[in-house]
């Protein structure tokens, strides 16, 4: 009797003698525990193999192969003999390669998931039309991974801010405004800054501010939100004023630059 999965020979009871059974079953064992192979499909015996070596058996053997179709054969050196044995799948050397025995025929594991567009070292790997995978190059040393209408580019660094030029008198501020260069020009207009509950104000978000209107800009924090004015100054700016509002903190901002005098 042979154990069910991989056919490991059972020492029958009562056998006056069970180590040569034992050995069998241990050679079974060593043949099949981490299958690797040394290649597919040969049909004839092997020329001076490696002790130990095993061969997934082609699906017309001969000589000491002979009716041993999609085995693996192993080689033991001393005293030098060939065993066989029946494995579902093992690992080929030679291609490096996982092969799945299909009755007499071994084949290559059919690979699964998307396959590798890249061709060249630091490419990446980008959804394309209907999310397929497609190969996004390498950029340019200093060049940085953005966002366009078209998708996914690399492009050099923004080194200065968006300029947004907004001509209402009244403006709450939104996370689209961060890192940007806000150019107020309506008369006399006032902006809010409002709590991170409403906007989901990244750590470190600088926005600038430039009154470029008539009048008097106030600068407005919500219920909830400080905004710590510049030594001296408050939270009004005169024409031509120029400020940055720096997100130190959840709720607290600082305000860099020039504000009328309190």
């Amino acid at each position: 009797m042979n154990t069910i999965s991989n056919a490991i020979p059972f020492v029958p009871e009562n056998t006056i003698d069970p180590a040569a059974g034992i050995n069998n079953a241990l050679i079974a064992i060593d043949v099949l525990l981490q299958l690797a192979f040394v290649s597919v499909g040969l049909n004839a015996p092997a020329v001076s193999p490696a002790d130990g070596a095993r061969y997934a058996v082609g699906t017309a053997p001969t000589g000491l192969w002979a009716g041993k179709a999609g085995m693996i054969a192993s080689w033991t050196a001393a005293p030098g003999f060939w065993t066989f044995q029946a494995a579902r799948y093992g690992y080929n050397l030679a291609d490096s390669t996982l092969y799945v025995r299909n009755g007499n025929l071994w084949a290559p594991l059919a690979a699964a998931g998307l396959s590798n567009p890249m061709t060249a070292p630091a490419d990446l790997i980008i959804g394309g039309v209907a999310g397929a995978p497609m190969r996004l190059a390498a950029g340019v040393t200093g060049q940085v991974l953005t966002r366009t209408a078209k998708g996914l580019e690399w492009a050099a660094p923004s080194t200065y801010g968006t300029v947004v030029i907004e001509a209402a008198t009244a403006r709450t501020l939104i996370l689209a405004d961060a890192g940007t260069y806000l150019r107020m020009t309506g008369a006399a207009p006032a902006i809010t800054v409002p709590l991170q509950a409403t906007i989901a104000w990244v750590d470190n978000t600088e926005i600038t501010i430039r009154h470029a209107g008539a009048g008097t800009l106030t600068l407005a924090p919500a219920s909830g939100v400080t905004l710590n004015t510049p030594n001296g100054g408050t939270l009004t700016m005169a024409a031509a004023m120029t400020v940055t509002l720096k997100r130190v903190a959840i709720n607290v901002w600082d305000v860099l630059g020039q504000t009328v005098a309190a």
